[in-house]
């Protein structure tokens, strides 16, 4: 055990419950509201009673109650572990659709209420990642997914 698996068995279990949770996420219905910049329905899948609105919501509380044992920035230990970055691929598609290129009008604003932990490791990834992620714009987004980002980068 180590690397992105964390320090112990324990880190290990995490890290493949939380990787196995939220990478199914998004499939083709979240792919294809992203890719048609439909943020009416990426808002209708977060609800409650919804497939990935159940899977983030138990996510959420399970993150949570890994995070109030220990005091990092992170899932599990002191540097960024597999639970992290699945988390923030998981939650960059729904938030921007595939390779980030839209900002899904409403999604952030139902994210962060209902899902405060998740954002917050997403956030620390994005920055933990930022000069990767600014690199990766122009090597995996068409030329109008780059206006995306561009134009809409501004409103973030």
């Amino acid at each position: 055990v180590g690397g992105l698996l964390g320090s112990s068995k324990e880190h290990e279990e995490i890290c493949r419950k939380i990787s196995t949770d939220v990478v199914g996420l998004c499939g083709p219905s979240l792919t294809q509201a992203g890719l048609r910049n439909d943020g009416e329905r990426v808002c209708a899948s977060l609800k409650p009673n919804a497939f990935v609105g159940k899977i983030l919501a138990q996510t959420e509380s399970y993150v949570k109650r890994i995070k109030e044992r220990q005091s990092s920035r992170y899932v599990i230990g002191n540097s960024l572990s597999l639970a992290d970055l699945a988390i923030f691929n998981s939650l960059d598609e729904i938030l921007h659709g595939p390779r980030s290129i839209r900002v899904l009008p409403g999604v952030r604003n139902i994210m962060e209420r209902e899902f405060p932990v998740l954002m917050q490791t997403y956030e620390v990834v994005k920055e933990d990642l930022a000069d990767y992620l600014q690199e990766r714009i122009g090597k995996f987004t068409s030329k109008e997914g780059i206006e995306d980002v561009q134009r809409n980068s501004v409103r973030e």
